[in-house]
Parts: structure tokens; sequence; C-alpha cells
């Protein structure tokens, strides 16, 4: 018989009720001056934090601590640092170009701001091809990664033991085996269901494997919020993947709970490819300290196409958000049209008054997200904002076939972009984030004829009835807004 719970127990509780109310919550008051100085989007954000530590005694300084880290500060002059150094080892652009020149001045310009961002400027002579369903993106990717000959890359977000992550594994396993050099990264919080038996097969194989992390500190470490959502795998170092896929079976449809998964990847061959694995050389430099600089890593030397594509990559350690800063000014230079898929839609306040102010002077804006078998609480928080859009003229639906996971933009039919980040706080402001971009009417066109057949299986918001939902539906949708700098 369990034992009666006596006056003497609840004198211990009470104990410790006190000694924890007197001692640890008053020490997580010492977070409030870090909160107020540290950099925000806005600053309720702030006074969301402060209320956070004094309303929920202890548990609210927990919460900072874990969710409240957005930026690398005290590891961030070491890593900064860290990538000049390793860049001076690394090999400059090959075949740099500019973009069109009979196209208006501020769309020119993005190729401009791209390369004053990331330091990376357009390149010249690649071939692009955009794969918009996934069993054609992972067979694309299987068969590239059993064609490297000298090297192989992978970094992803998600990787799961199941059936197409063991698949891959054993690739990569083969590789190595062949005596190639095989290196796999992954983010830690993203891919907590790959197994260590996996993880332990390509050690003993002679993969290389690291887990990502965000900074060197016990905080940036202890952060849920710094996560590395990059998807890159670069063969030989002049064939390379990216886009919005992480490697599980839900991405091919084998989840009941998600069902038909709707993405897009893109492949690329050519210099660009050597970009984006300096990408990838920067992240394995900071999670293992190998500076990865032999010329043969970087066959930016092959000529295999005729577009010209710019590689973007961003984080919460750069001086200026890339993707914020890239968006906001793609949809300001916008003069005819605005295409957006995001798998994702919780925008900060810039770049909904950019798109607003894109649809009230006559640009046609259309945006494209998940509707259905997608988290709850960004759906709702996401529909807090169509209105203002719906309003301003913007097209704005819903993806019903399935659950809607690409990030693309086109911008007049001409500047394009395909990656990793999604229209949101954590995409654009948390998270560790890669994409590529260029001028290509032929690729922009493709982009576009993908989001007109998405359409086809999507639900277009309606203004009126949309101004008619209940106040049941608007409570859910400013609830979940409140958690928008997180989402």
């Amino acid at each position: 018989m369990h034992a009666a719970f006596g006056f003497d127990d609840f004198l211990t509780i009470n104990t410790v009720y006190v000694v924890a109310m007197s001692i640890l919550y008053p020490l997580t008051w010492l977070l409030i001056p870090w909160v107020l100085l540290k950099r925000v989007v806005h600053p309720s954000a702030r006074i969301a934090w402060i209320f956070t530590i004094l309303f929920l005694p202890i548990v609210g300084g927990l919460l900072v601590l874990v969710l409240g880290v957005n930026r690398i500060k005290r590891g961030e002059t070491e890593r900064q640092r860290a990538a000049r150094e390793l860049n001076e080892h690394l090999p400059e652009p090959q075949s740099p170009v500019g973009p069109p020149e009979d196209i208006h001045r501020r769309l020119k310009d993005l190729a401009q701001l791209g390369e004053s961002l990331t330091g990376e400027p357009l390149v010249s002579n690649n071939r692009v091809t955009i794969l918009e369903k996934t069993s054609e993106a992972f067979g694309r990717l299987e068969q590239g990664m059993r064609g490297a000959k000298e090297s192989l890359h992978v970094c992803f977000y998600i990787w799961r033991s199941d059936r197409i992550g063991n698949r891959l594994r054993d690739v990569m396993i083969d590789k190595a085996r062949e005596g190639i050099e095989v290196r796999f990264l992954y983010d830690g919080i993203g891919s907590m269901s790959l197994s260590r038996n996996s993880l332990r097969q390509m050690r003993d194989a002679g993969v290389r494997v690291a887990p990502w992390a965000a900074g060197q500190s016990f905080r940036d470490r202890w952060s849920v919020n710094l996560r590395n959502h990059r998807k890159i795998v670069v063969v030989d170092g002049d064939y390379a993947f990216t886009g919005g896929m992480n490697v599980g079976d839900e991405y091919l449809g084998r989840d009941p709970s998600f069902g038909y998964w709707r993405d897009t990847f893109v492949e690329i061959e050519g210099p660009a490819a050597a970009r984006l694995q300096v990408v990838f050389t920067r992240d394995w430099y900071q999670a293992t300290g190998e500076a990865l600089t032999r010329p043969f890593l970087y066959r930016s030397d092959i000529a295999t196409g005729d577009t010209a594509v710019q590689t973007l990559s961003g984080g919460p350690d750069d001086d200026a958000p890339v993707f914020w800063t890239m968006f906001f000014a793609a949809i300001t230079a916008a003069v005819e049209r605005v295409t957006i898929s995001t798998g994702y839609f919780v925008p900060p306040e810039h770049l909904m008054m950019a798109l607003i102010a894109a649809a009230r002077r006559g640009v046609k804006v259309r945006l494209l997200t998940a509707g259905k078998n997608t988290y709850t609480h960004t759906l709702w928080a996401g529909r807090a904002y169509y209105a203002p859009l719906l309003r301003a003229g913007a097209e704005v639906y819903e993806y019903q076939r399935g659950l809607f996971h690409a990030k693309t933009m086109v911008i007049d039919g001409l500047w394009w972009c395909v990656g990793t980040p999604n229209l949101d706080m954590r995409s654009l402001m948390l998270n560790f984030e890669d994409a590529v971009a260029g001028f290509s009417s032929t690729v922009a066109e493709e982009l576009e004829s993908q989001f007109e057949a998405d359409v086809k299986d999507s639900r277009r918001i309606d203004l009126e009835e949309w101004e008619r939902r209940s106040v049941k539906h608007r409570l859910a949708e400013e609830t979940c807004r409140l958690l928008a700098p997180v989402l």
C-alpha cells in the first residue's frame, strides 16, 4: 500500500516552494537586462519576454533561455573571424556576371544587394533543373550521390531513420567504402529521430559525421531557436541540390497524417554548385574545425549551361537578416507581378507592408501557402494576415491536395528564388537558411507554371467570405499570432 500523504510531506513541498520563490525566482530577474539589450524585431517582443519572466515564476526564465536566444552574440566575433580565416583559403567565384541589361534598375539591383549581403556574385554557365515532385527529386538526388567520384557533402535539417533515410544513408556508406570523401552534417533538433545505429554505421564505414551547433557558448547550444534549416548536397564540387525537401518517408507521401507532399527542390550543375560547397564548408568548419580548402572540392571552371545563379545564405549571426532584406527588396522592386509559394506564412510587419503596398500600386500579388495537414498554430497565425492582403487586392490560396512545403519566389517573370526559407520569423531571423536565385525567364516561367498547377489544387480565399468568419476563428488567429516571433 502507498504511504498516506502527511503533514510532513506538505511541509517539505512548501519549503521547496518557498526556497524556489525566494531564491530562484529573483535570480531569473537578472535576465531582464539581457532581454532589454538583445536585438529584437519589435520592442513589443521585449515586453512579452519580460512579462513571461515576471508572471511565470522560474518557468518563464527557462522559456527565455530556451526560446529567447535569437542571435549568436558571444560566439559571433569568433565565428566571423573563423569565417574570414577560412575565406582566405577558399577559391574566388568563377564566371561572375552582372544581371541582364534589358531590365529595370530596381530589379537589377537585387544582384548587387545579394552580393553585398553574402559576398556571393551572380555566376554564369549553370544548368538549373526545377524538381517539383518529391519522388523525382529523391531519384535525382540518389543518382547524383551514387555518381560521386571524389567528394560527397550532405547537410539536412531533418534526416529520419526510415526507408528513404536508410536508403540514402547506405549510399553514403557505399561511397565512403569506395574511398570517396563523404561528410554528413545534420541538425541535432531537426534530426532527433536519426538513430544512433545509423550514425554508428556511417562512422564505421568512414563517413565523417557531425551534428550542428549554432555557437560555442552554453547558451547558444542550449537554445532550440538557432537551427540549421539548410538542405545542401554537393557532389564533386560541381553538382548540387538544395530546396525545401528534407529526408524522410513523409516527403514521399508515405505518412497518412500528411498525405501527398508538395515540395520544390532544385538541381544545379556548374560554377554555382561550388558556391553551395562554400556554404557547406563554412558550416562544417564551425561544427568540426576542419577547413576544406583543397581545390578539387570546388570545380568552378566547369560550364554546363547558360543560366546565371547567385547563392544566398543567411543566419542569426549576420549583421543584416539576409532573406528578410532580399525578399523585402524583391517585393518592392516588382512592377508587374509577385508570385510566392511558402510552406509557412507568418511574415514580419515590414514584409506585410511591402506586399500590401505592391498590391495597392497595381502589382499582381499572389500567395500560395499550406492549407491542411500542417501545424495548426502556424496555419491560424498566418490566417491573421490574410484580410489586409485581400483588401489590397492580393490573391491568397491555401493548398488542399496534401501538405504544401515549397519555398519559391518569382518577380516580374524574371527574378527567381528557390531555397529553404519560409516567409515566417523563424526562417527570416532565427534559422540558418540557404537558397539559389537568378535572372532567367525560363526558370521563372517554369516556377510560375507550377504555381498555376498548384492553384488548381488550392482554395482561393474570398474577401467577402473571409470577412464573415466567426469570432471564434478570429480569436484563434489573433491568439496564435502572438507566437509569431518564434513561429
